[in-house]
């Protein structure tokens, strides 16, 4: 099958991009950077990538990727996790120990039965939809004020980039 291209059509977006991490993979580049690779993408098809890049990652492969609106297993499935709040850091470091710092840090919660990434999401941005609830927007608040008064950012941080693949 095709490519495809603007007059022709061919293989779906989703496979296109498929094609492209898989040459990726096969080619054993040490840096695959990928800009949200599972939009258009059914869960299933999501999830069986990141567990692909993850494998990659555990034989020395450094993978880097935007994912918008995770679903909380391929959230799980990163390591490392960098969540910027009006263009500053407000996390950088563990996936796994973000829930927590922000609880330390700056006194929020995650509801029972919460996608913990969409919550992240949730209170980093102010003018998302559930941060106007008034719930959300005193979440959006309270991160706001820390985030001005201190960096929310673990001792990972401070780690170069190199560090942080080893």
């Amino acid at each position: 099958t095709r490519g495809g291209n603007e007059k022709q059509r061919g293989v779906s977006g989703g496979g296109r991009t498929r094609a492209a991490v898989a040459s990726a993979l096969v080619a054993r580049r040490p840096l695959l950077f990928l800009d949200e690779p599972t939009s258009g993408l059914d869960a299933a098809t999501a999830l069986l990538l990141v567990r692909a890049w993850r494998r990659s990652a555990q034989r020395g492969m450094m993978v880097i990727c935007s994912v918008h609106q995770p679903r909380s297993n391929i959230y799980s499935a990163f390591d490392s996790l960098l969540l910027l709040a009006r263009g500053r850091t407000a996390y950088f470091g563990p996936t796994g120990a973000a829930i927590e710092h922000m609880r330390v840090a700056a006194g929020l919660h995650l509801p029972p039965l919460t996608n913990p990434a969409d919550w992240l999401i949730d209170i980093v941005d102010a003018e998302s939809d559930n941060a106007t609830t008034q719930a959300g927007q005193a979440e959006a608040t309270a991160l706001s004020a820390t985030v001005a008064t201190f960096d929310l950012v673990s001792d990972f941080d401070s780690k170069s980039a190199d560090d942080v693949k080893n």
